[in-house]
């Protein structure tokens, strides 16, 4: 049934533009009345029934004076009437277009929505019989690192502050996604996210950065499909290896060497406190263009650390006071 109202528009907005033109038409078309002024007898102009009847009216001085003016008069009045008819329908001719190019963008709109709906799900249905193939081309990297070879500090810095209930809850963890809504709101900016490490991992291999409500339904099922088929301990080494860590830097290894010329084994706490705190904002917390800010991240990502207990207060304190030597020789002061 919807579909049938639906396609009644453009009968509708045929028959809007089909009225607007007729009008339009009549109006400069339509044969006008003879010119009073040409007549022979400017007396039989007011006095139609005389006319008709070819007897004409006694003459007046008042008569006389209406036969001067009115003609003139009359004329002008027909002339601002034929304009206005004009004006009016020209305006409901541009109405009637205006209406039909909107219509016409609507439709397309919803032609392309449907089309990116289509092609997304066949998408999500080839990634999801793809996955597995996806994932072992991605771990056939040479620079890839095995869970094992991950520094545990490094591994809980990450934990800390993007999913510290990682082990505990499914693809999916709605109680994070409200308490990360209330600490973002209080502290007035993203502190926390709401997406598991499984969704960042999922959208990190097999999706694209853009918005939309297929590209959500995309990441809910791979994301269901990772947790059924991965443990939760190659998920995070997943993550690790395809995460963003700004300045070009892909992965643990390109991460740990690009900043800081290490192997990832070699990783210290502070150290990992630092490159935990960029994939929340890769770009404006890159340690070479905005040491400040990231050491604020990496400060938070210690704090973190103490809170679920990965580190005391002892550990927090020195890391903060040792802070991060970066590859080009500066220190990063954590504070």
């Amino acid at each position: 049934m919807q579909h049938r109202r639906g396609s009644r528009l453009p009968k509708i907005l045929f028959l809007l533009v089909l009225l607007a033109a007729g009008y339009l038409g009549w109006t400069i078309l339509a044969p006008r009345q003879p010119d009073r002024s040409a007549l022979p007898d400017r007396g039989a102009v007011t006095e139609t029934g005389a006319q008709e009847r070819g007897t004409m009216p006694a003459p007046d001085k008042g008569a006389a004076v209406k036969k001067e003016t009115s003609p003139d008069q009359e004329g002008t009045g027909w002339k601002d009437q034929a304009g206005n008819f004009l004006f009016r329908a020209r305006d409901a001719a541009e109405n009637a277009g205006r209406l039909a190019r909107r219509s016409t963008d609507a439709t397309g709109k919803l032609a392309g929505a449907a089309k990116e709906n289509g092609s997304s799900l066949l998408f999500s249905v080839s990634s999801l019989w793809h996955a597995r193939e996806i994932i072992a081309a991605r771990q056939s990297d040479p620079d890839w690192v095995p869970y094992q070879q991950i520094p545990p500090q490094t591994r809980q810095a990450l934990l800390a502050i993007e999913d510290h209930g990682f082990y505990e809850h499914g693809p999916f963890d709605v109680t994070g996604m409200f308490r990360a809504a209330l600490v973002n709101l209080t502290a007035g900016e993203i502190l926390q996210g709401g997406s598991t490490l499984t969704q960042q991992m999922v959208k990190n291999v097999f999706l694209s950065s853009e918005q939309t409500m297929a590209r959500k339904f995309q990441e809910a099922a791979l994301s269901m499909y990772v947790e059924h088929y991965y443990s939760k301990n190659e998920i995070l080494e997943l993550y690790f290896n395809t995460t963003y860590f700004g300045n070009g830097y892909y992965g643990l290894r390109a991460a740990a060497k690009g900043y800081l010329g290490k192997e990832p084994g070699q990783l210290n706490l502070p150290e990992s406190a630092m490159l935990a705190a960029l994939p929340n904002a890769p770009s404006q917390l890159n340690p070479f263009e905005n040491p400040l800010g990231c050491g604020r991240r990496a400060v938070l990502v210690l704090k973190e650390m103490k809170r679920y207990r990965y580190i005391g207060t002892i550990d927090m304190d020195n890391a903060m006071e040792q802070g991060v030597t970066l590859r080009n020789g500066r220190r990063l002061v954590l504070q």
